[in-house]
């Protein structure tokens, strides 16, 4: 599972704020890829919809 939290915008909220601490999130573009247990698998900055397909595990 890959997750989009919005980070630093008018946009996020507490919950979204707690998901980008949790995962170590300081950029905006961060994807993170999350098993069914939620621990995290890979992470990558940025990207277009080709990289982000090819980054997934």
């Amino acid at each position: 599972m890959v997750i989009r939290v919005n980070y630093n915008d008018p946009q996020t909220d507490d919950e979204e704020k707690a998901l980008a601490k949790q995962y170590g999130v300081g950029y905006q573009h961060t994807f993170v890829q999350i098993d069914q247990q939620g621990n995290e698998v890979t992470k990558w900055n940025g990207g277009s919809l080709k990289e982000l397909l090819s980054s997934i595990k």
